[in-house]
């Protein structure tokens, strides 16, 4: 898990757009995340994934510890969205109110294991990682169909081909705990 974080950052400082394009897709859910749980609008939230990705681009060179870069952006979203709330709530009309330390605790456990799961599928790659995220991360219902065509897989494969990546990515995700 962390190795990935640390390739990524890595490719980055080396100028590799392509890791950088991969960073924040493998990320952006973390930080929107923490928007979510500070009950932020769309737009607001939007801000702040700009601000702390414009952040991270200038702390890559002097991030100490790339392996723990979801709690890094984590911990930055959160202090932006705290900024945020900071600003006189009569412009900002969607903020509710700044959620509970029940709530942040609750919402930062769900963002770190959908972040451990986003790295396991990055490490596991290829094939399952494509039928995994077309069947699970897409915003529409699953259309095993379109699936097969896109992967090139008989439409009665997909089951059995999701379990053995499904049993792939937990063991990946048990080396990592």
């Amino acid at each position: 898990m962390s190795k990935h974080a640390s390739d990524l950052v890595q490719r980055c400082l080396a100028g590799d757009q392509r890791a950088w394009s991969a960073l924040i897709d493998t990320y952006a859910g973390v930080v929107y995340a923490v928007a979510r749980a500070h009950r932020l609008d769309e737009a607001t939230a939007d801000d702040v994934a700009q601000t702390v990705f414009a952040r991270l681009a200038r702390s890559l060179p002097t991030l100490e510890k790339p392996q723990a870069l979801a709690g890094w952006l984590a911990t930055t979203a959160r202090r932006e969205c705290w900024r945020l709330l900071r600003i006189d709530q009569r412009d900002r009309k969607a903020v509710r109110h700044a959620p509970t330390e029940a709530e942040l605790d609750d919402a930062m456990r769900s963002i770190e294991s959908a972040a451990r799961v986003r790295e396991a599928l990055v490490e596991l790659g290829g094939r399952c990682q494509e039928l995994l995220t077309a069947l699970f991360l897409s915003a529409s219902p699953p259309d095993y169909e379109a699936i097969s065509r896109s992967l090139g897989l008989p439409v009665g494969s997909v089951g059995p081909t999701r379990a053995r990546c499904l049993a792939k990515l937990a063991r990946i995700l048990k080396e990592d705990s």
